[in-house]
């Protein structure tokens, strides 16, 4: 079983639509999550999250593991057995916490890290006979990166490229040929030769280790060619600057 989702997602103004013409039985509950990813590198070795249940009303929580890939700017998540989080269903009273335990189910042997998510849903209660609305649940993803223990000092390796669609709009792309991930938390393009910048844009973008992404900016400045471009990102690995060259079509 195979899930896409795309990094743009309009899941929200879809509810948010919903939300305008039906009432809403039951607002989503409030939860916190500790830690908020995790890391395991060999087998053997258990992880564990913590889920509290922050809102007034009990609920029934379902836990999954999926494989989590990504091509052409697009989260794809697979069934997989690689990984056992127990347990898989619980109830999860006001004020109560869940201990979730996660470890491997097998030796996983691989050049690069490997991506999951664990997600953490609601189950929707019944609705009784006759209510009309719209029934709210949640779900909480977190990540979970798998890796041998050889790749615990390597870095991802981004490669920049940049490309001027018109006098307005650039094609900019990155490409991780490093064996781990990127967090992608901010972008700032600029030319070398000015201070000013064509485009500025806080992220939640993660790259996986051998895939690329990309974003076609619409500049207010009209675009030079033969530019040298400044790309300046935050990251979960700290800022980083790489200086490229703008091709032309």
């Amino acid at each position: 079983r195979t899930i896409r989702r795309n990094n743009v997602s309009l899941c929200g103004y879809f509810l948010l639509l919903l939300a305008s013409a039906f009432p809403i039985l039951g607002q989503a509950g409030s939860y916190s999550i500790n830690p908020v990813k995790l890391e395991l590198s060999h087998q053997g070795e258990t992880k564990i999250i913590t889920v509290r249940n922050q809102g007034e009303h009990s609920a029934v929580m379902q836990v999954d593991v999926v494989a989590w890939e990504q091509q052409a700017g697009e989260d794809i998540y697979k069934t997989s057995r690689d990984l056992l989080a127990s347990p898989p269903v619980f109830t999860l009273e006001p004020g109560a916490s869940q201990v979730i335990r996660l470890g491997q189910r097998k030796t996983v042997a691989s050049s690069r890290e490997k991506a999951y998510r664990l997600f953490i849903q609601e189950v929707p209660s019944a609705v009784a006979e006759g209510n009309v609305g719209l029934q709210m649940a949640l779900r909480i993803s977190v990540p979970v990166w798998l890796l041998n223990d050889s790749l615990k000092e390597s870095q991802p390796d981004l490669q920049w490229y940049a490309e001027k669609r018109d006098k307005h709009t650039l094609l900019l792309s990155v490409k991780n040929n490093g064996p781990r991930h990127i967090h992608l938390s901010k972008l700032n393009v600029a030319t070398t030769n000015s201070a000013a910048s064509l485009y500025s844009k806080k992220l939640f973008t993660y790259v996986l280790a051998g895939t690329s992404h990309h974003w076609v900016i619409d500049t207010k400045q009209a675009i030079q060619e033969h530019v040298q471009l400044r790309i300046q990102t935050n990251t979960n690995q700290g800022e980083r600057q790489t200086d490229i060259m703008l091709s032309t079509p």
